[in-house]
């Protein structure tokens, strides 16, 4: 009879710390992305971008079509590729996520070249 009492204590115990850990994750999850993507969701037509400032003080975008996510333009200046070039203001964020917007729109890759980056940053207009 002990027996089954420690066993039924046990499940119990095991179940309410699931729980526990459960929701401590999601409240954990839920801080983290409003602390990251400090800027609300802009839309236009079927895609939506989001702004956010990396801890290095650079800003990166992200874009979403019909809700799902599609690409990721990253924030670090230390990453080297061909398409990765830190943003340092959030106008320049969303100046590049237009128009990654806009290629995506023409049917051509979202990522933004170093040097359609770099014409962002100086202010030029993009073609």
């Amino acid at each position: 009879m002990k027996t089954k009492k420690n066993h039924a204590c046990a499940f119990f115990i095991a179940a309410a710390l699931l729980i526990a850990n459960a929701a401590h994750t999601q409240q954990i999850n839920n801080s983290a992305a409003t602390s990251f993507n400090q800027t609300q969701n802009i839309t236009t037509g079927n895609y939506t971008y989001k702004v956010f400032q990396a801890p290095n003080k650079m800003y990166g975008y992200d874009i979403l079509s019909n809700g799902k996510f599609i690409f990721h333009q990253g924030a670090s200046p230390a990453r080297p590729s061909e398409f990765v070039t830190a943003l340092p203001k959030k106008e320049q964020a969303e100046k590049a996520a237009l128009y990654s917007i806009k290629k995506l729109s023409e049917n051509r890759p979202a990522a933004l070249t170093r040097e359609e980056l770099k014409k962002i940053i100086a202010g030029q207009k993009q073609p």
